[in-house]
């Protein structure tokens, strides 16, 4: 598609800056979440140091908060946003696993089971009405301590 409007680009603008497409969107995307949190937050310096350390750690791959993070924490009610932004500020070292801590994550996990364990869990999801992807998780997570 034509750029008949003579805007630039993200490809343009992230070229002029020198950073891949990639990088460009995941800045724009960080600033737009972080322009959320600092609507529902009502203390302009929580909201100045917590961007400060989102900025510090762009770079470290290890203590980076991505803008999925950022999304999700920008969807929190105000009063858990306070808390968890202050527990950031407290110990900005280990921000990202605050974050992750205090939010619900689903996250991925392989596991590589039998054959016929894996026919097993199969057959017990199906008599459960479930997934077996379901079944193992509810499995899983079943007293399991908060």
């Amino acid at each position: 598609m034509k750029n008949t409007r003579n805007e630039k680009t993200a490809a343009q603008i992230a070229a002029e800056a020198g950073i891949s497409r990639r990088k460009y969107f995941y800045q724009k995307a960080r600033k737009g979440y972080l322009e959320t949190i600092k609507d529902k937050l009502e203390d302009d310096s929580l909201y100045q140091e917590f961007a400060d350390i989102v900025e510090r750690f762009v770079n470290n791959k290890l203590k980076s908060i991505n803008p999925d993070m950022l999304r999700t924490l920008s969807e929190q009610e105000p009063d858990k946003l306070t808390e968890i932004i202050k527990e950031c500020v407290a110990k900005p070292e280990e921000a990202r696993k605050t974050i992750r801590r205090s939010l619900i994550v689903t996250e991925a996990i392989h596991i590589f089971l039998d054959a016929w364990v894996n026919q097993a869990y199969a057959d017990a999801a199906k008599a459960a009405g479930m997934s077996k992807s379901q079944y193992i998780t509810q499995l899983l997570t079943e007293n399991v301590p908060a």
